[in-house]
C-alpha cells in the first residue's frame, strides 16, 4: 500500500469518528497560542532552525443535530490541519514550514531574556495539554509547527467531518475569536521566526574529573556545557567523525587517546579495549550529567610498545541546545595529549593548535 493510500485511510478512519458520534457541525473553532493568551491572532516566536516548535492549541466545540455538545476523542486531531490564513494552503506545502501532531524534545521560545553572555534568563512559555483535553464544552487538541523560513506566517486551521463538511478559521468577513457565524470562523496565530542564535567557544566551558583507573588504564572525563546554566546540550554531531563518533590521537605518546562521545538523552556505558595482546579493557559511564556532553582522555599503559597511526588531532563538534540551535566548537588535546581543551572551529587549512597548557606530566 502506498504512503498516499495509507494517509487517506487514516484520514477516512478519523473522519468516521465524527459520523459515529453524530457530529453535524461546530459551534467553536479557535486557535490558541500559550494557553493563557486570549488575544485574537496572538503572535508566537520560534527559532527558524527547523527543530524548535510552536505549540498551537485547537479548541473545538462540536454539536450534534439537536445542538447538543459532543465530546470528541483524541484521534479527532487527525481531522485537523494547519493552513496558511492568507493562502488557504497546508503549511507543509509552504517553503520551510512543517506541522506535526507530536511534541519534540526542544523547549519553546523564551519569552524574555537578558542577553549578557552566561547570564541569560529564560522563561519558557507555558505549554497546554498534549493530545486532547476537555474543558466544559470544549475539546482541546495540540499541534506543533516548525520552520526554517525567516518570513512570518499567519496560521489558521481546517477541520473535516464525516459529512464532508470542511471548516476553516480564515474567514475575514466574520468577527475574530473562533465563534461560529453560520459555519464560518475567524481565528489564527501569527508565527514570527527568529534567526537562530549561534554561540562560539566563549559560551562553553569544560569540567574535568578523575573518573576511573583499572587494568593499567586511567580515564579522565570532560563535561562540555553552555555557561548559561538554563541551557542544555541535547544532541551532537561530529564532522568527519571516526567510528562511534570519537577522535583518536597519539601525539608524542602511543598511550593517550581522546574521545568525543555522542550526546544521548540517557546515561550509558562505553568500553574501551586496548590494542595489543593483553586484551585489557575499561568501562566507564557517559552522558550521566543531563544537558552536558561527555569527552574523555584515556591513558593506556598497555600500549607502550604499540604506536598506531594518528587518526585525528581534534573533534569538530556541532552541539544542539534545548532550543534547537546549533553551535560549533572544537575539542582538542594539549601538546602531550594529556588534557582536553576547547576553542572555536578551525578552518580546513589551519594548523592544529597545540599551545594549550599541559596540566599533568606525561604519563
Amino acid at each position: 500500500m502506498s504512503k498516499t493510500s495509507i494517509g487517506k485511510e487514516m484520514l477516512d478512519q478519523a473522519v468516521d469518528v465524527t459520523k459515529q458520534l453524530g457530529v453535524t457541525g461546530l459551534k467553536t473553532f479557535r486557535l490558541v497560542y500559550n494557553a493563557q493568551s486570549s488575544t485574537d491572532n496572538p503572535t508566537a516566536k520560534v527559532f527558524a532552525n527547523g527543530r524548535q516548535q510552536v505549540h498551537i492549541e485547537v479548541h473545538i466545540d462540536a454539536r450534534d443535530a439537536d445542538g447538543v455538545h459532543v465530546d470528541l476523542p483524541s484521534d479527532f486531531v487527525n481531522n485537523i490541519s494547519l493552513f496558511s490564513y492568507d493562502k488557504s494552503t497546508d503549511i507543509n506545502f509552504i517553503g520551510g514550514w512543517k506541522s506535526s501532531r507530536i511534541k519534540d524534545i526542544y523547549d519553546p521560545f523564551p519569552v524574555s531574556k537578558n542577553e549578557a553572555p552566561g547570564e541569560v534568563v529564560f522563561e519558557p512559555e507555558s505549554y497546554g495539554a498534549s493530545g486532547v483535553e476537555s474543558k466544559n464544552t470544549l475539546n482541546i487538541f495540540s499541534l506543533w509547527a516548525t520552520t526554517t523560513s525567516l518570513e512570518a506566517l499567519r496560521i489558521s486551521a481546517v477541520a473535516r467531518l464525516a459529512s464532508g463538511a470542511e471548516y476553516q478559521t480564515n474567514h475575514r468577513d466574520v468577527p475574530a475569536g473562533g465563534e461560529g457565524h453560520q459555519g464560518k470562523f475567524n481565528s489564527s496565530v501569527t508565527v514570527q521566526p527568529v534567526r537562530p542564535e549561534v554561540y562560539d567557544a566563549d559560551h562553553f566551558e569544560l569540567e574535568r574529573i578523575d573518573e576511573k583507573e583499572q587494568n593499567n588504564m586511567d580515564v579522565d572525563l570532560y563535561f562540555v556545557s553552555l555557561k548559561n546554566k538554563q541551557m542544555r546540550i541535547v544532541s551532537s554531531f561530529q564532522r568527519g567523525y571516526n567510528e562511534n563518533g570519537m577522535y583518536y590521537s597519539w601525539p608524542k605518546s602511543p598511550r593517550k587517546i581522546q574521545f568525543a562521545h555522542p550526546v544521548a538523552p540517557a546515561e550509558s556505558q562505553f568500553t574501551y579495549r586496548t590494542t595489543g595482546d593483553t586484551g585489557a579493557f575499561i568501562t566507564y559511564r557517559i552522558n550521566y550529567r543531563p544537558g552536558k556532553a561527555t569527552a574523555a582522555r584515556i591513558i593506556d599503559r598497555n600500549r607502550n610498545n604499540h604506536r598506531g597511526p594518528q587518526l585525528s588531532t581534534d573533534a569538530q563538534m556541532t552541539y544542539t541546545d534545548n532550543f534547537g540551535n546549533e553551535h560549533q566548537i572544537r575539542l582538542f588535546h594539549s601538546s602531550n595529549g594529556n588534557t582536553i581543551h576547547l576553542s572555536n572551529p578551525r578552518s580546513a587549512e589551519a594548523e592544529d593548535d597545540v599551545s594549550a597548557p599541559i596540566d599533568d606530566p606525561a604519563a
